[in-house]
Parts: structure tokens; C-alpha cells; sequence
């Protein structure tokens, strides 16, 4: 640092500078999101976050345990389309 000019910045360019990069961190995390609920798909997997843990057997609750596994990724997908493009929006 010595011999070094410092560069003040005002606080708006701060602000703008800091929007920017956490909508870019946003944005890019949104992306791993979808890829990684396609590549669920490709290779048939079900992600740990779609798990349902209910303590009964019977067979009314396990049926409803499958159909909320099976609707709740393609939900998720929707989801995450529609907040992308509301980032890209901003970016």
C-alpha cells in the first residue's frame, strides 16, 4: 500500500456495484438450480429436498406421499423459470 493512490468511491456507486453483483449471485444460483432439476430428471433421480417423511404406512398416505413427490419438481421448475426471468429482467 505505500506509494498507492486511493480511490474514493461514493456511496450511490457502492450501491449500484453491490445491487449488481447479488443480482449476478442470484442469477447465477438460480442457473445451478435449474441444471442440477434437469440433470434430476435425466438421470431419474429424486432430490433429498423433495422428500416427505410421514409416519404411517397405510396405503392412502403413501399414495399421497408419491403424488406430492412426483408434482412437486415440475412445481419447483416453474418456480425457478419464473424467478430467472425476473433476474435476467434486472440484470
Amino acid at each position: 500500500m505505500h506509494g498507492a493512490t486511493i480511490q474514493t468511491v461514493s456511496a450511490q456507486q457502492t450501491k449500484l456495484s453491490n445491487n449488481y453483483k447479488n443480482t449476478r449471485l442470484k442469477l447465477l444460483n438460480t442457473n445451478a438450480e435449474i441444471w442440477f432439476n434437469k440433470m434430476c430428471k435425466v438421470k431419474q433421480l429424486k432430490p433429498n429436498y423433495i422428500n416427505v417423511k410421514i409416519n404411517s404406512k397405510s396405503l392412502s398416505v403413501l399414495n399421497c406421499n408419491f403424488s406430492k413427490e412426483q408434482s412437486t419438481l415440475p412445481e419447483d421448475d416453474r418456480m425457478i423459470e419464473t424467478c430467472r426471468s425476473v433476474l435476467s429482467v434486472l440484470m
